[in-house]
This record gives C-alpha cells, structure tokens and sequence, in this order.
C-alpha cells in the first residue's frame, strides 16, 4: 500500500442543502432581532410608530381604520382590561362613525362590566346624538337591569338626567307590560320629582290608573300631598269624582296642639246645602236665595228647606212656596207675629243627572280588585373592577 495515498474528498452539497442552510440562517437572524424588539420596545415618539408592549406618546392624532366589515381595534385579556384609553385631558377615547348606521363601540363580557370608565373630576361616561340616543342599554336577562346607576356619595345621583331643551325630558322609562320607572329607597324617597317653575312629578295614562300609591304601615298616610305655605293653602285638586272607602275629614288643630277630625256629612245622592237666616213681618217671610249657591243646584228639581224659628210667640212655621230664585216662609197659630228664624236649603247638583242614588261604583272595584304590583326587582351589583390608573412613560418620552 502507498503510504502517500490521499483520502478521498467529500462530495459536493446538493442545492436543496444549500437552500435549507440559507433560510434556517435567516430565519436565526429574524428571530434574534424580534427578541430584542419585544424584550426592549422603543417608545414612540411625536412621530414614531405605535409598539404594542410599551407606552406610547404622541402630540398628534392616532389613528386605526379597518374596511369592510373588519373591526378596527380588537382587545382581549384573560383578565384585567382588554383595552385601557387614559387621558389627563378632557377625553380619552372618542369613537365615530362616518356613516349614519353602526356602532361607535361595542363591548362584550361574560361577566363583570363590558364597559368600565372612571373620572376624578368630571363624567365617566357622556353620550350624545343629534338625532338618536345618547346612551342606550338594554338587556334580555330576567331581573337585569339595562342601565344601572350606583352611588354611594352623600347627596349625589345615582342616575342624572338633564334637559334643557323645550319639551325634553331628563330621564324617560318606558316598558310594554312593566314599570317604565321603578324607585326604591330604605330611608329616603323612592322616587322624587322637583321643578321650579312647573311640575315636578306628572302621571298621564291612557287605559289605567295614572298614579297609584299604596303603603302597608299602619300609622302612614299611603299618599302625602304638602304645602309648605300653610293649612289654608292650596293643598290637592281632583279634576273628576273622588272615591275613598274609608272616611273624609278635615283636621283642625285645637289649644293643646293636637289634630282633631272633623268628619264630612254624606249622601246617598249628590245634594248641595246652604244654610241662612230670615226675618218674619206680619208672619211672612220671602227669601232670595243666594245668587251664586243659586247656580250650582238645579232649582228645577224638587228642593228641600227647614225653617227653625228664634221665638217662642211663633208656635209653627211652613215653606208656602219654593221658586227657582227664592221660598216664602209663613208663621201660623197666633196670627201675625215678627221675628226671625234660621234656614237649611238642599238642592241637586247642577249638571248631575237625575236619578243617580247608591250607584255602584265600578271603577273603585276594580282598583280594589287589582292585584298589588309586583314588588321591584332585587338589584345585584356586579363587584368594580380595580379603577385604572393614569400610566406614564419612561423619562424622556
């Protein structure tokens, strides 16, 4: 054997080697430089790019804009906030839409709050429309609630509305077979309406009672109506009938400061009363009756008067004659005496019709017989998410 014998060389690489070596290179490379691009993110500046990972800042407008039907911005987490908008001006996030239908933003949860907006100073959340609403909730949960309002301030509102405009309203509910609006409260007002210069609480319906106030506690009136200038101010006006069935009395405040009742004589029909004195000369008396009582009875229906006379000299005295404008009261026995005497008219109502006595009282039955509303529903509060903080960047950005 020759001992200066040369080993054999190596074949030579295949492409297909060649090109495999060539991208498991490259691909060394790309990975490197991602790794050092997400482990130290470079903060934008005034006009640099958007680093996902980091804080960015900016003295001008970012923008996102998705076509189609894509979403623009899309945030999830497992936990904690999908998305986080903080602002040390007056607004963090704004959202629009450049078409008249969509929605500016929509968020979704299987739990907690989809939306979560904290202010120190001013309004977590403002919504406004120039043509639709503002702010609009809804939900289809049983005992859900589509806007919740919580606080815990001292007089502060829960649920705020305010309108300005002629004919607006500050807060409306509306429902199909429920309470458009339903208060509770422990120790205040469930509900509490106050205007200066009109109504503060109106009730309109158009099939059903338009207010209905009922209470279960045995020393409280289930309806209050207060004027705080005086007793002999204007307290409360019906315009229609007034059923109770219970009593109606006047309370009137004696020398040791409590309140006595005073009760209302009834009727079995719709009687209007007035009571007046006479004079008797030569043992006859005409009496006019007063002009303005005279108008709210019908004086062409059957009136009734009792006449008492002041003095023993006249042993009787008659009603000879009932007129539509006056009755003639007449003295018997002893011939012609002078004197005086008191009166009592009770005359129809005017406008009543003829023939009403004991009627039954359909509407007040049903009142009676409607079920009591059902008692609001029991609001569970969804614990708060930890509030956000106002974030910075590093020194420098």
């Amino acid at each position: 054997m020759r001992s200066d014998a040369q080993s054999p060389k190596a074949p030579a690489p295949k492409n297909g080697l060649r090109r495999r070596g060539l991208l498991a290179a490259v691909a060394g490379l790309a990975a490197g430089t991602f790794a050092k691009v997400t482990a130290t993110p470079a903060f934008a500046g005034s006009d640099g790019d958007v680093v996902l990972g980091g804080s960015n800042s900016t003295g001008s407008t970012t923008q996102i804009n998705a076509s189609g039907a894509a979403a623009a911005f899309v945030g999830n987490a497992a936990s904690g906030f999908g998305g986080q908008f903080l602002s040390t001006g007056p607004t963090a996030l704004s959202a629009g839409l450049p078409s008249a239908t969509g929605t500016a933003v929509a968020a979704a949860t299987d739990s907690s709050f989809a939306v979560f907006a904290t202010a120190n100073t001013g309004k977590g959340v403002r919504g406004s429309s120039n043509t639709s609403n503002g702010v609009h909730g809804s939900t289809g949960g049983v005992g859900a609630q589509a806007v919740l309002g919580e606080t815990g301030a001292q007089n502060a509102f829960a649920v705020f509305g305010d309108a300005s405009g002629l004919g607006g309203t500050g807060v409306e509910g509306r429902s199909s077979v429920g309470s458009g609006v339903i208060g509770t409260s422990t120790n205040g007002q469930g509900v509490s309406g106050i205007s200066t210069n009109a109504v503060g609480v109106a009730a309109t319906s158009t099939a059903d009672s338009a207010l209905t106030a009922r209470s279960s506690a045995t020393t409280k009136y289930a309806g209050e109506v207060n004027n705080l200038n005086g007793p002999l101010a204007l307290g409360l006006f019906v315009n229609g009938s007034l059923a109770v069935t219970g009593t109606k009395s006047s309370t009137v405040r004696i020398t040791d400061g409590t309140y006595r009742k005073l009760y209302a004589v009834e009727a079995p029909e719709n009687w209007f009363e007035d009571y007046g004195t006479g004079t008797l000369v030569g043992g006859r008396a005409t009496v006019q009756i007063e002009p303005v009582f005279r108008q709210t009875i019908d004086t062409a229906q059957t009136y009734h008067v009792f006449v008492t006379s002041h003095s023993a000299d006249v042993e009787s005295l008659a009603v000879t004659a009932r007129r539509p404008d006056q009755f003639v009261v007449e003295a018997n026995g002893k011939g012609n005496v002078d004197g005086t005497f008191s009166y009592r008219i009770l005359g129809k109502r005017q406008g009543i019709a003829a023939g009403l006595r004991l009627e039954v009282d359909h509407a007040s039955l049903s009142v009676l017989n409607d079920a009591k509303p059902a008692q609001p529903p029991s609001v569970t509060l969804p614990s708060d998410p930890p509030a956000p903080k106002l974030a910075t960047g590093p020194a420098g950005h």
